[in-house]
């Protein structure tokens, strides 16, 4: 039986999500896909029944109703905590997995004890071009306190969806908050207490030109939500902070969000 279950979410993707199920099915080891269409009103479900509907390792849900953008990864962590596969990642439509991302992934969980494997990714841009990111730590296993000592717990960790991988033990019905547009509070309930593997490899491919609210990240919305979500994982991790560094990283969201709020009138008076 294959252990990594890629889940693929879906709201009208028919320009392209044929090409990122057909980078699942290269894999160099073997993965089953789930997808999960949103109620498209374009030829999404079509285009995908026509092309793998004999496909054995694929399965394709239809929501009865739209349940929104982040109700639908729910969705997809609902089918993956109902199975027996042991790994899941997410991937959008657009984006790619390079051939070996799942099988080095898997040899990172079968070597160590850690909740997340956590690689670096390709960011394709709007003109094309691309840039990869770079971990903030060395490659290597991580435990909790580490994380917590190099400033990256919480909400620094992860990063883009399809750069990690989760194991089944660390969901825990762990889900999505709805109320919000990225995924910090998932990722910093994931990891809590767990351990992490950094990893060099590229574990995924973003294609910005398919990820229509990517530019809210610049929203100050998204900053205010940024300053929620991360004192809250703070609060979380209290006990794993000494008292004084705590209260100077209490204070640094605070000033972070200032931050924001003056380069955001800066940039709307030069407009």
């Amino acid at each position: 039986m294959n252990r990594t279950l890629i889940g693929i979410p879906v709201y009208n993707g028919a320009a392209s999500i044929i090409d990122s199920i057909n980078s699942c099915l290269n894999q160099t080891t073997s993965v089953n896909i789930l997808v999960v269409d949103n109620c498209s009103d374009d030829e999404t479900v079509n285009a995908v029944r026509e092309k793998f509907h004999n496909i054995d390792n694929f399965t394709l849900i239809e929501n009865e109703t739209n349940v929104g953008r982040v109700g639908n990864w729910n969705i997809c962590l609902d089918y993956f905590e109902k199975s027996d596969f042991s790994y899941f990642k997410f991937l959008f439509p657009g984006d790619l997995l390079p051939i070996n991302a799942t099988k080095k992934s898997e040899d990172y969980f079968n070597s160590y004890d850690v909740a997340i494997v956590c690689g670096r990714y390709e960011h394709v841009q709007k003109n094309g071009s691309s840039k990869f990111d770079c971990n903030k730590l060395k490659p290597g296993f991580y435990n909790f306190q580490q994380l917590i000592d190099s400033k990256l717990y919480p909400s620094h960790v992860t990063g883009c969806f399809n750069k990690w991988v989760f194991s089944r033990k660390s969901l825990n019905q762990h889900r999505f908050n709805e109320i919000f547009l990225g995924g910090h509070t998932f990722s910093n309930n994931l990891l809590l207490g767990k351990n992490i593997y950094f990893t060099d490899d590229i574990l995924g491919k973003f294609v910005q030109n398919h990820h229509k609210s990517f530019h809210k990240q610049a929203d100050l919305s998204y900053h205010a939500e940024y300053l929620y979500t991360y004192n809250l994982g703070l609060e979380m991790s209290k006990q794993y902070h000494v008292p004084f560094i705590f209260g100077l990283r209490k204070l640094y969201t605070i000033l972070f969000f200032l931050k924001n709020i003056i380069l955001s009138k800066i940039k709307g008076f030069i407009k």
